[in-house]
């Protein structure tokens, strides 16, 4: 019997998407110049080329998917060239289907080297390990190398120094390639995506995404799997907050903090909340500059209000000038969450306010 070994070698994940970003920009702009004419494109391509602005608002759109941004329309840029930054996860579900299709006999993977570095030395002692009786192989024959590597537009430099700093954009990241992490688990996971994955808002949200993907395949026929889109990923990153991460948030914001500290939180929390519920179409009530030392001390930097924040339907966003705000953007989804909200966290100032009342009844009678 002839025993098939199938075996390749995996690259970090976040590291792939940022090489393929590269790619796909390098192939615009050789071909923009080669026309003489600006393609043109979604939301992304205003930015100016080789910007970190121009690279997080690529992340961005990638997230917001076909329905919101056109990424995927971009008319000259092929599924081949916008797959580069596409999670390598998705090939097991391919490989999966195959299988399927031949009545399970078809090869599956048996194994991967969860590295591209120094593969002359490391493939060879991984086939030989891997599938015994294969006969020598020494180093590869050819060797390619994209056009785009030398980054003479600097994309992919700017793409790594947005990576680099770990903010927003780099969570959204780890969050987009999470299931390649989990699929492919003897890749090394960084500690941004670390501190992503253990994130209880994280898990809740999560659970929910991959709960309505559930649903929506038992709702398939034929075949026909549900897109990519379907499994909310604009929701994970944030703005998605269901009832279980609001209260685990006021869980948090409760033990982590003094009694003062905790009701400041919750009436500066109430007063932002209800000024939008007053206020539904002033934009400046949904919009909050992450670094106001103000706001950031009654609330965003205190153990616990950043979940609340988030749980109560705002995401973070990189704005214009650089700088991280949360912005709650007004869907048909975001109205009745954001009401919904607001009566959690009053009630848990009027809970907090009525338990200090009591104890100062008590302490008054046992001096």
């Amino acid at each position: 019997t002839i025993q098939t070994c199938v075996v390749t070698a995996v690259r970090d994940p976040v590291d792939r998407f940022l090489s393929g970003y590269n790619e796909v920009e390098y192939r615009r702009e050789v071909r923009d110049r080669q026309s003489g004419s600006n393609s043109g494109g979604p939301p992304y391509t205003r930015w100016e080329n080789g910007t970190t602005d121009r690279f997080k608002q690529f992340v961005t759109d990638f997230i917001g998917g076909p329905q919101s941004s056109g990424i995927y329309q971009f008319k000259r840029l092929g599924i081949q060239e916008i797959a580069h930054v596409f999670s390598m996860s998705g090939v097991l579900w391919g490989l999966k289907r195959i299988n399927d299709c031949n009545g399970g006999t078809a090869p599956k993977l048996t194994a991967y080297l969860p590295s591209l570095h120094n593969l002359d030395t490391e493939f060879p002692n991984f086939l030989s390990e891997t599938c015994p009786g294969l006969h020598h192989f020494d180093s590869f024959d050819k060797k390619f190398v994209h056009d785009s590597q030398s980054d003479v537009f600097n994309f992919h430099s700017a793409a790594k120094r947005v990576w680099k700093n770990q903010g927003a954009i780099s969570r959204a990241l780890c969050i987009i390639h999470s299931m390649d992490y989990a699929c492919f688990d003897s890749l090394p996971v960084p500690s941004v995506c670390q501190s992503v994955y253990t994130d209880q808002q994280f898990r809740d949200k999560l659970m929910d995404a991959l709960s309505a993907r559930r649903k929506n395949m038992l709702a398939c026929s034929g075949g026909n799997y549900p897109s990519a889109n379907n499994m909310s990923i604009a929701g994970v990153v944030g703005g998605g907050g269901s009832a279980s991460s609001l209260a685990a948030a006021l869980a948090k914001l409760r033990s982590s903090n003094d009694g003062t500290t905790y009701q400041r939180a919750l009436v500066t929390a109430v007063r932002l909340l209800a000024n939008i519920v007053s206020h539904p179409m002033e934009e400046k009530y949904r919009i909050i500059k992450i670094s106001n030392p103000n706001f950031a001390r009654r609330l965003g930097s205190v153990p616990g209000g950043s979940d609340l924040i988030l749980a109560t339907g705002f995401i973070i966003q990189t704005k214009d000038d650089n700088e991280e705000y949360y912005v709650l953007n007004p869907t048909a989804d975001a109205w009745p969450r954001l009401v919904g909200a607001q009566k959690e966290v009053q009630r848990a100032l009027e809970d907090d306010i009525r338990s200090n009342e009591h104890n100062m009844h008590t302490n008054e009678h046992y001096p």
